[in-house]
């Protein structure tokens, strides 16, 4: 009895123990992606991710640009309780319904064109609606002991939030193609160009929202590399929306860009940035558990060791008419190949799922002035570890933005290569009499 027994705590601790350590182990990975979100919330709105190649700065820009997202709807949710809790007069359920009712019946609205010259619009006639209630909007002064707001401002913040967060439903404008976990949607267009606000606004091109994270892949691209030591007079304003940025957007954006040097953007943004991130070390992945499928593919393998040497032997002695090995017997019992695919199958999505249920670890280098970026004085930067769900770092689709100029390229070519043969390699002279007659401005002639 006394075997048993222990024998059954034995296999207790079998089950159980890797469960445990799996729990706790996602219980401090969780805690530790609390405490990278608080981080984050330190961070200046121009946000600057430098690192070399395949260190990890794109994932790390979407998985920041995930934290970023939760932070948004934590501010919306907040400006929406405390607007309802300041008014406690009022049924909010009506008011909610006054709001859905204007939005669902202008499309253009929930879409964001045009939504803030007709802002104004939907707020007058709410105001005007609480007015007839008694309810005076427009002139009640709110003070939280600190300072002070109308009644009108709060609503407008009320009206903008709720159309954010249950209509917007969107919070990234990128020039690459992001995914959302957060919301299930893909980023909002965003053109660079549009931060030469005095440009915007002569040519009335400008759709940079409020409650957005703007990203900027490789500045230098849509920028001009070419022009960082040229002296740019400020005519287009775009400096002046960086240096404005928290001021225009209210506190409620962050624009982040990624490099793989600090010199690569133009010199004129270079001192505007408020927060720039040096990865030193490539990224890495925790609670990973591969193990789990090491135990999964290990059952499988001896599952199908012992269904061979059992039944499919007995099968091979009865039904093997064609005497075939048994290596090719197994090889062509559709029962099996299905059975086999199955796990296959099974095995392929608990890979899956294991790696995205990990977390990407990030040990990086917060400096405040770009010049210090991969400077060792350990004065002239602060070391932080951001754990973030590798599914948030795995957001980006297009990743290879240009890969349809090799596609156009081959469709249009009336030319092949060839594998170059040694023994019948063209004479030099011939190829050089070629070319001239290729190219007519070719010094070389030939009699």
């Amino acid at each position: 009895m006394d075997v048993q027994v222990i024998g059954l705590l034995i296999v207790y601790a079998i089950i159980w123990i890797p469960l445990i350590l799996i729990l706790v182990k996602y219980g401090f990975l969780k805690k530790a992606f609390d405490i990278s979100i608080s981080y984050a919330q330190q961070l200046g709105f121009l946000i600057s991710v430098n690192g070399a190649i395949r260190s990890g700065k794109t994932s790390f820009q979407s998985g920041l640009k995930h934290i970023f997202e939760i932070i948004i709807e934590n501010m919306l949710l907040e400006k929406i309780t405390t607007v309802r809790r300041i008014f406690k007069s009022i049924d909010f359920t009506v008011v909610d319904i006054f709001i859905d009712e204007y939005y669902q019946g202008n499309e253009q609205l929930i879409c964001g064109i045009h939504q803030q010259q007709k802002f104004d619009e939907v707020l007058k006639m709410l105001l005007d609606y609480l007015d007839s209630l008694t309810f005076n909007m427009y002139g009640s002064i709110i003070n939280n002991l600190l300072s002070n707001k109308t009644s009108k401002q709060l609503f407008e913040d009320y009206i903008f939030s709720y159309w954010v967060y249950y209509y917007r439903r969107n919070y990234v404008q990128s020039k690459t193609i992001f995914y959302s976990h957060i919301t299930s949607s893909f980023s909002m267009d965003y053109n660079v160009e549009q931060t030469k606000i005095n440009k915007a606004y002569e040519l009335k091109e400008y759709a940079i929202y409020d409650y957005m994270v703007e990203l900027v892949d490789e500045a230098s691209d849509d920028i001009g590399q070419n022009q960082r030591f040229k002296d740019i007079k400020e005519e287009d304003g775009d400096k002046d929306y960086r240096r404005k940025f928290g001021q225009i957007h209210q506190e409620r954006n962050w624009q982040i860009t990624t490099k793989q040097d600090v010199k690569d953007e133009v010199a004129k943004f270079r001192r505007l940035t408020q927060s720039n991130i040096w990865i030193p070390e490539r990224v890495s992945q925790r609670g990973t558990n591969r193990f789990i499928l090491s135990l999964a593919t290990f059952f499988f393998h001896v599952y199908y060791f012992f269904y061979d040497q059992t039944y499919m032997r007995i099968k091979s002695i009865f039904k093997n008419k064609e005497r075939l090995a048994f290596v090719d017997y197994l090889e062509q019992d559709y029962k099996r190949i299905n059975m086999k695919r199955d796990s296959d199958n099974w095995l392929l999505h608990l890979d899956w799922f294991l790696k995205a249920a990990a977390y990407n670890r990030y040990d990086l280098r917060i400096y405040a002035n770009e010049e210090d970026v991969k400077s060792n004085d350990p004065l002239k930067f602060t070391k932080q570890v951001y754990y973030i769900p590798t599914r948030y770092c795995w957001g980006t689709y297009d990743t290879h933005k240009y890969r349809s100029i090799e596609h156009e390229l081959l469709l249009r070519t009336k030319i092949e290569s060839v594998e170059s043969n040694w023994f019948d390699d063209k004479p030099y002279f011939e190829e050089k009499k070629g070319e001239e007659h290729d190219n007519l401005s070719n010094d070389f002639k030939f009699e």
